[in-house]
């Protein structure tokens, strides 16, 4: 089964993965068009078709790519990872394959998944909202790293104008669900820190 839609790719590119990475040709849906997207693993598209459709493409991984000015703009609204111009078949590997590798860490003896479907612990899913899914995920992409309440907010969809609030009723509530579901790891394993006035910060003690 194809995973990975990829829109409007340069010709040059379909053929060097044709030639040269065949495995990966093969995973690959290539088309002009955004039909069914929510089907694929992964969506590969220009920026300029990201931007304006980044609030529906929220639930799947997606890798834009284009002009180095909308970089930091497509991290903002939710992007995976970014292809600059000029990009090549093997930078665009490297990301498919970071993103395609499981995001598992060894804790205490405990097997932790965390990734943009859930959260799984010795293989058993942790029951969460698609909301705190999504916050879990982009935490744990900055681990040990601060996310401005901005960028949480964009990512995963808190409309009302009180977003602070709201954005700190999802992490109580996934608190309380880390602290039921993994009472030997949270809190002394696994934190979710508030930095006051900046963000939040996910620290995990490997090991």
């Amino acid at each position: 089964m194809k995973s990975i839609l990829c829109i409007d790719f340069p010709i040059q590119i379909i053929t060097q993965l044709k030639l040269q990475h065949f495995g990966f040709f093969k995973i690959c849906h290539f088309q002009n068009q955004m039909i069914d997207f929510r089907r694929y693993r992964i969506l590969i598209l220009p920026v300029e078709k990201f931007i304006p459709l980044y609030k529906q493409l929220n639930s799947t991984p997606t890798i834009p790519y284009g002009s180095i000015e909308f970089l930091e703009e497509a991290f903002h609204l939710g992007a995976e990872d970014y292809l600059k111009d000029n990009w090549t078949t093997i930078e665009l590997i490297l990301r498919l394959e970071k993103i395609m590798t499981l995001n598992q860490v060894s804790i205490s003896g405990h097997t932790v998944e965390i990734g943009f479907n859930g959260m799984k612990v010795n293989n058993s899913p942790v029951s969460l909202t698609n909301r705190e899914t999504k916050l879990m995920y982009l935490l744990y992409k900055n681990i040990n790293s601060i996310v401005e309440y901005e960028t949480l907010r964009h990512y995963i969809e808190i409309k009302t104008d009180n977003y602070e609030k709201s954005l700190y009723v999802t992490v109580s509530m996934l608190k309380k669900k880390l602290r039921k579901e993994l009472p030997d790891l949270f809190p002394d394993k696994i934190y979710i820190h508030n930095i006051s006035s900046i963000g939040y910060q996910l620290k995990i003690s490997c090991g």
